[in-house]
């Protein structure tokens, strides 16, 4: 019987050991890395799948609210996946999150957009980074930031946008009608003081002129079930505007989420992300994305990583 018990328990740990290795980044190498931007230190991790030879790199560009480098373990199966496939992976603190100074409440969306800019340059400084093959993907709120220095004399090779909103204030009555209508309330978080002076100094964002000059290769994502980004509206502003442009395509997903987790088993809305979804989500780990999001991503991405043509 004690025999019995001990093996039934050393199933478990091996289970769990598994389970939870998929939730740890998978790199062969990393290193820190730091930048400065309006007098501030800024802080990230370049994950790389070897370190034998220059790698492309994949910079992470954060949605809303006060990130670190991982989005506080959000990013990293996302990380693995493109580990597993040779792409190597640049995060970092946001203002005044983690080891980064500043405070990302005070920041624009251009400012955002010059962050990503020198984080551009600081990887192209790494010996372990091919400096010619430096995309980036983005999420949510990304999708104002982006737009702005997706160019060619940026020195980035390809953008890719999951979930990007175009007008600021349309976007936020649409998300907040959500919550009214699944909650019944706004949560307190979106109605603070400091989170106002975020809104007042953002609320003009559009990204629909940006996106009017972006001159290298584009993948917008969206999600028929996004309760957050009026993703039908995206889709078909962006399809609008990439119709002809080559190396560009503008994808809209069935059965996902505004995170791109498959909606006939997640909740679309971050609020309702209950503890059932929690453990099921450790569990899946990779699994519980939307296959066809992670397919187009990551074949997307193979055929774009080319050489910058400035």
């Amino acid at each position: 019987m004690k025999k019995i018990i001990f093996l039934i328990v050393l199933v478990f740990i091996v289970i769990v050991v598994l389970l939870t290795s998929q939730h740890e980044i998978s790199a062969k190498y990393s290193e820190e890395i730091s930048f400065k931007h309006d007098n501030e230190t800024i802080v990230g991790t370049l994950y790389l799948p070897t370190k034998n030879k220059p790698c492309p790199v994949i910079l992470f560009v954060h949605g809303d609210g006060a990130q670190d480098r991982t989005a506080n373990g959000n990013y990293t199966i996302m990380m693995n996946i493109f580990l597993k496939n040779g792409i190597g992976v640049f995060s970092y603190d946001k203002a005044g999150v983690g080891d980064s100074s500043g405070n990302w409440l005070y920041q624009t969306m251009s400012d955002r957009g010059t962050e990503v800019i020198k984080a551009v340059n600081a990887l192209k400084k790494n010996r372990y980074v091919d400096k010619d093959k430096i995309g980036l993907i983005g999420f949510s709120q990304a999708g104002w930031v982006i737009p702005k220095i997706a160019r060619k004399e940026y020195g980035i090779a390809y953008v890719v946008i999951v979930g990007g909103a175009i007008n600021w204030m349309e976007q936020k009555d649409f998300y907040e009608k959500n919550q009214l209508k699944r909650l019944g309330y706004i949560p307190k978080s979106t109605l603070d003081k400091k989170r106002q002076v975020f809104i007042e100094l953002n609320k003009n964002a559009d990204a629909s002129k940006d996106l009017r000059l972006v001159n290298i290769p584009l993948l917008g994502i969206f999600a028929k079930n996004d309760l957050h980004v009026n993703a039908k509206l995206s889709y078909e502003v962006y399809s609008k505007i990439f119709k002809d442009v080559k190396h560009s395509k503008i994808i809209l997903i069935s059965n996902a989420t505004h995170s791109m987790l498959k909606a006939n088993s997640y909740d679309s809305f971050s609020n309702d992300f209950t503890l059932w979804n929690q453990v099921k989500y450790f569990i899946e780990g990779e699994d519980a994305f939307n296959p066809l999001y992670i397919n187009i991503l990551i074949k997307w991405i193979k055929e774009n990583n080319i050489k910058v043509k400035s």
